[in-house]
């Protein structure tokens, strides 16, 4: 595991989290199950690091989260980081692989401190920077911080089904059912992740009239403006504190 997670969590107050001092740029894609962007955020990735976009802001290779990654890191963290148990009661740790694995859950059986956890992982990715979150949840812990695009990636029922169905070669009833399980499992669990709040995003886009490639070029492009943003305030605010 990479050092600054240990070092993160090292650092934080368990029993109060603050808001991270990110670094670099955040760049959060959410969807619905079925809208299909993993390649789309796999070539944003790319072609971030061969564009070496926000680099002279953070200079770290842009890195792609999603439930893989998070999964593997809470199962190094139990192993490898005793504290752990400080935050994830014993009795609730194969309820903790289920959420960042978007399993079914019981919310009634959850408490805070599981919220916690996965939102120490997800801020110690937030202190790295030049990262790009493909769900898990991660838009909800990004309202204090002026370096993050959220993005949403809207597609229609129609849409994710016959994406499914072609994408895993079954049929339609099959695969409406399936679409509208895992949907209910996602909702379930960014409803936990939300406590309940709205969240909004900066970009909502249709995933319905836009192929890969298309889908793809634009988050880059969007992507570009921030990190043409933030250099632009970074600026305007040094220029300010120097002729203060």
């Amino acid at each position: 595991m990479e050092n600054y997670i240990y070092n993160y969590l090292a650092a934080s107050n368990l029993e109060e989290i603050k808001t991270p001092q990110s670094k670099g740029l955040i760049f959060t894609l959410s969807r619905d199950f079925g809208t299909n962007i993993k390649n789309c955020a796999t070539e944003l990735v790319e072609k971030l690091n061969k564009e070496r976009v926000g680099f002279s802001i953070c200079k770290k290779k842009w890195a792609l989260i999603d439930s893989v990654i998070l999964s593997n890191i809470s199962k190094e963290l139990k192993i490898g980081y005793d504290a752990l148990n400080q935050f994830v009661p014993i009795e609730h740790k194969s309820i903790f692989d289920q959420i960042l694995h978007g399993l079914d859950f019981n919310r009634s059986q959850l408490d805070d401190n599981l919220h916690k956890a996965i939102q120490t992982v997800i801020y110690s990715y937030f202190e790295r920077g030049n990262v790009v979150f493909l769900g898990r949840g991660a838009a909800y812990f990004t309202n204090q911080l002026d370096n993050v695009i959220n993005f949403k990636i809207k597609s229609s029922d129609e849409n994710r089904i016959h994406r499914y169905a072609e994408k895993n070669k079954v049929n339609y009833h099959y695969a409406k059912e399936v679409v509208r399980r895992k949907a209910k499992r996602r909702n379930d669990f960014l409803s936990y992740i939300s406590k309940g709040k709205h969240q909004s995003y900066d970009f909502v886009l249709n995933r319905d009239i836009m192929d890969d490639e298309t889908l793809t070029s634009l988050l880059f492009d969007l992507c570009k403006n921030k990190e043409i943003q933030c250099k632009t305030y970074s600026e305007v605010n040094q220029l300010k504190n120097k002729n203060m």
